[in-house]
């Protein structure tokens, strides 16, 4: 069997859906150079992420808003509307 069990890894989040949103965002952030929680032999970011989950170093947390409501984000003294439906329905935090 694979470690993190994938059973054990929905435990920690509140459906399949936040869970591969939490895992993906913080293998990105990984992928842009923040340092990995575990240590581990594999390199693969994702797998990275799914470790920290299961070791409860990230923690999966949903956002009760509605997915189709945007934000506006401040960048170089123009605003940009983005479309938060696949990016801020789950945080994620390091404990």
């Amino acid at each position: 069997m694979r470690y993190p069990a994938l059973n054990d890894l929905i435990a920690k989040a509140d459906n399949k859906y936040s869970l591969v949103l939490a895992t993906a965002k913080r293998a990105r952030e990984i992928i842009d150079g923040d340092e990995p929680l575990v240590k581990i032999k594999i390199d693969n970011p994702v797998t990275i992420a799914t470790n920290e989950i299961a070791e409860d170093m990230i923690h999966c947390i949903y956002n009760e808003g509605k997915p189709h409501e945007t934000a506006i984000i401040e960048e170089t003294e123009e605003a940009i509307l983005l479309d938060v439906e696949a990016v801020a329905t789950t945080l994620i935090t390091k404990a």
